[in-house]
C-alpha cells in the first residue's frame, strides 16, 4: 500500500507539473537589426576543365557549348593553359613549354606564342612561332589543360558589355585577371 501511494504521488507531482509549466505564448517581439550583407556567391560561374596533352598540331578546336552568344556578349570569359611548370592566362606571347614523354622527363623546351578565337560554341587555339606569324605545331604532352572560366553577368541595362565591367570589379577589388589562383581565389573556386 505504501508503494502504491508513492506512485500516485508521483504521478499527481507531474500532472501538476505539466499543467502548471505550460502557458500561452506572449506576443511576438520586435524584428532583430539587419545582419551585414555576404561575399557575392559563385553559385552560377562555370569552370570548364579540358585535357590537351593530346595535342599533336598547330591549332586546337574545342566545342563549347556553355560559349553561346550571349555568353561572348556579356559574360567575363578568361582562359588559362597549364604546361608542366606553370599556368598562362591565354591569349599569351611567349609561353614557355616543357614537352616530355611518358615517363615524364623533359625532353625539350620552346616558347610558343597562343592566340584564341571564340565563336558560339567554339573555343580555338592557335601555336605561333614566338613573334612571327608562322605557325608552330605541337607535340602530345606539349600542355597539360585548359580551363575556361565563364563569370555570368547580372541583368545588362546599360548596353555596355557586363563581361568589361566584371573585369573593372575585379580589377578594383585587387585582383589581377592574369593570375589563375589569384581569380580562383576570389570566386572561392577549387584550383
Amino acid at each position: 500500500m505504501k508503494t502504491a501511494m508513492k506512485y500516485l504521488g508521483l504521478v499527481i507531482a507531474v500532472i501538476a507539473l505539466t499543467f502548471t509549466s505550460c502557458t500561452k505564448d506572449g506576443e511576438i517581439g520586435p524584428m532583430g537589426p539587419a545582419g551585414q550583407d555576404g561575399q557575392d556567391g559563385n553559385a552560377n560561374i562555370s569552370v570548364l576543365t579540358y585535357d590537351l596533352s593530346d595535342i599533336n598540331s598547330s591549332d586546337y578546336i574545342l566545342e563549347i557549348p556553355e560559349l553561346t552568344q550571349s555568353a561572348m556578349d556579356n559574360d567575363l570569359i578568361l582562359g588559362y593553359i597549364t604546361t608542366h611548370s606553370a599556368v598562362y592566362p591565354i591569349p599569351q606571347r611567349m609561353v614557355y613549354i616543357e614537352v616530355t614523354n611518358s615517363s615524364n622527363h623533359v625532353i625539350q623546351t620552346l616558347y610558343i606564342d597562343i592566340v584564341v578565337q571564340m565563336a558560339p560554341q567554339m573555343y580555338k587555339l592557335y601555336f605561333y612561332r614566338p613573334t612571327t606569324q608562322i605557325l608552330s605545331g605541337l607535340q602530345p604532352n606539349s600542355i597539360k589543360s585548359l580551363k575556361i572560366i565563364i563569370a555570368p553577368s547580372s541583368n545588362n541595362t546599360s548596353g555596355k558589355s557586363e563581361g568589361t565591367n566584371m573585369r573593372s570589379q575585379l580589377k578594383n577589388a585587387g585582383v589581377d585577371i592574369n593570375d589563375y589562383h589569384a581569380v580562383m581565389d576570389y570566386y572561392g573556386l577549387e584550383y
